[in-house]
């Protein structure tokens, strides 16, 4: 009798030691949620953002507020979330987030020490196209084209140390050309100015192209992922091309300041890996030629740490500086 009421005791002391928690967990969010993007409409990080924005206000019971603080390559939004102090800011990263340490002796806050990873949301290949008035019709003749004629052609990308401009540059490594790269303020005006002429080529994430490409306003040479896509079968890589081993894909995740709690770190880890899985948003986002790929906030550290190194490496090799 004694050993059954002893275990009933520990029983319900177990059982209050976790309702304090699940409390904990509920708390968060108690007010708005800023998303702070480093690029302006238009691009795959606004598109992004808006496709999850009302399945995680529907699961947080609070609004998503997006806000575009673009400039200095990611720089000033990054650094607003990193100093943000409400428990309520975060961001959405990628790639460029691993080129800064690179890039920058002085950079305001630091990477991996003053951000808290979240989520990665999604990866995709970035792709090479050319306006309707190029007259390229593969990788092959455009870049015979830049070895007869060095400097002549130039390239659009979404802003220095960019992914595209960072995968733009080993490329040209790797092909041995001089093709003159041309930043733009985000994805969406270097898309539109080679379907304009401004430029000849675009360095792009796939995603965010899939309208122009399907408008004819853009014409795909090839992505640098591993293999082609089914969305679009007739789209060869890069490796295809000529260049085994070739592979560089951008991606996009959300952190926070390294001071957000950890139960909102959690609560909206699990949030977003939730929206990512409903159909609405999965189907779109795959329709446009991302790959989504769920992870713990460990994990996505993780991840961080491994593509701060890789981009590094890219970057001193391609001798890419900003000013």
């Amino acid at each position: 009798m004694r050993a059954h009421l002893l275990t009933l005791c520990l029983s319900i002391v177990a059982m209050l030691a976790i309702v304090p928690d699940a409390r904990s967990q509920a708390s968060w969010p108690t007010r708005p949620i800023r998303l702070i993007l480093s690029s302006p409409p238009g691009g795959a990080v606004d598109l992004i953002a808006r496709l999850i924005q009302v399945p995680l206000q529907e699961g947080l019971g609070q609004t998503l507020v997006i806000e575009a603080r673009t400039g200095s390559g990611g720089i000033i939004a990054w650094d607003a979330v990193a100093k943000a102090g409400d428990g309520h800011t975060v961001g959405m990263v990628g790639t460029a987030l691993a080129a800064l340490p690179a890039l920058h002796k002085n950079l305001p806050f630091d990477t991996l020490r003053d951000l808290a990873p979240i989520a990665l949301l999604v990866r995709s290949p970035v792709v090479i196209a050319v306006g309707p008035a190029a007259p390229f019709r593969s990788l092959p003749e455009l870049i015979a084209a830049a070895k007869a004629r060095p400097g002549s052609l130039s390239y659009g990308h979404t802003g220095m140390a960019q992914g595209p401009h960072i995968v733009g540059e080993a490329f040209k490594l790797r092909a041995g050309v001089d093709i003159v790269q041309v930043p733009y303020r985000g994805a969406g005006p270097a898309m539109l100015a080679a379907a304009g002429g401004e430029v000849p080529i675009v360095w792009s994430v796939l995603g965010g192209m899939v309208p122009f490409i399907q408008s004819g306003k853009l014409r795909p040479l090839a992505l640098a992922g591993g293999e082609r896509l089914s969305s679009f079968p007739d789209v060869p890589t890069v490796e295809e091309q000529g260049y085994p081993g070739f592979r560089m894909e951008e991606w996009f995740g959300i952190v926070g300041p390294a001071s957000m709690p950890a139960d909102g770190v959690r609560r909206l880890n699990g949030e977003i890996n939730r929206a990512l899985g409903l159909p609405a948003v999965s189907e779109r986002l795959r329709g446009l030629a991302f790959r989504i790929v769920p992870m713990s906030p460990e994990q996505f550290r993780s991840f961080i740490e491994s593509e701060t190194k890789t981009t590094r490496a890219v970057i001193e090799a391609a001798k890419i500086t900003v000013e």
